[in-house]
């Protein structure tokens, strides 16, 4: 509690100093690799930097909380989990055999200048020391839905049988190129009788049937008022395609930068597939978009 008349506003801090007992924070103590600590801010505190420093009397390290900052106004406890590691790395290198002292600090540490924002009170409690385990919150599974950071049946259970019972806003991106989006790559719409690029970056395509019968066309399409590409494959291994450049070799930077997260979009209409498992757009190994039934 820094609020009181006779309060300096530099910084506030308090600390437990263990003298001749030591603290043994240390892998070789039962596992030991995080701190876990709990606090709980009063509504009217002021927000500013709150921090934790370990001394073993040679090295001290001070972490800041990574949170926001507006947690120390929630009225409501807060838990803030250390990575003890970082105390240890060659920039720190504490000794957490041999803790000596533990800080627990608010404002800059140190400051000899009056900070007047910095008046409130804060409570801790339940300081713990945990051998590795999962925080949610922070990192948790690939695949944990249910944030218990286990992946088992409870989450197959609920994306079974939840993920069409909520709601989900997409905001889509205007793929016209008058829509000024600067990730636009390419935009094909095939009106004007051909499979050039109308995004003014220059990826023309290709029309390229294959053999024994394949071909590859834009026709008229009466239902929908405009042209569209229209593939004819009688033979399932026989491909025609429109070739937009983008291979795995291209070095054009559009392409080259397509290799993580895309989005595509497309209508498309099926008279018949021929096989369980087609393509319908790839780049080489990078991406594939199939159809797929079996």
């Amino acid at each position: 509690d820094n609020d009181s008349a006779m309060a300096t506003y530099y910084y506030s801090e308090a600390y437990r100093d263990f003298g001749g007992d030591p603290c043994d924070w240390s892998w070789a103590t039962g596992g030991i690799k995080s701190l876990r600590l709990y606090f709980y801010g009063e509504e009217d505190n002021y927000p500013d930097d709150m921090y934790i420093m370990l001394d073993d009397n040679t090295n001290s390290a001070m972490k800041l909380y990574d949170g926001d900052s507006s947690d120390l106004m929630a009225g409501m406890w807060k838990e803030w989990d250390i990575d003890l590691s970082w105390f240890t790395d060659g920039a720190n290198n504490v000794n957490l055999a041999s803790i000596k002292k533990v800080y627990i600090g608010f404002g800059e540490r140190g400051a000899t200048s009056i900070a007047t924002r910095l008046t409130g009170t804060v409570y801790f409690d339940d300081f713990r020391v945990y051998p590795p385990h999962c925080v949610p919150d922070r990192k948790k599974p690939a695949g944990d839905i249910s944030g218990n950071c286990i992946v088992n049946y409870v989450d197959a259970d609920r994306m079974a049988t939840g993920w069409l019972d909520d709601d989900y806003t997409i905001t889509p991106s205007d793929p016209n190129p008058g829509s000024g989006d600067p990730n636009l790559v390419g935009y094909w719409n095939f009106d004007d009788g051909t499979a050039n690029d109308s995004s003014g970056n220059n990826h023309h395509g290709t029309l390229e049937p294959g053999d024994m019968g394949t071909s590859v066309a834009i026709v008229d399409d009466i239902n929908r008022g405009n042209k569209v590409l229209k593939l004819n494959n009688p033979d399932v291994l026989l491909n025609s395609v429109v070739d937009c450049g983008g291979g795995p070799g291209d070095a054009d930077p559009d392409w080259a930068g397509l290799k993580e997260q895309i989005s595509i979009a497309a209508w498309c209409k099926v008279d018949t597939f021929f096989q369980d498992n087609q393509y319908m757009l790839t780049r080489g190994l990078s991406y594939q978009v199939r159809r797929y039934e079996g």
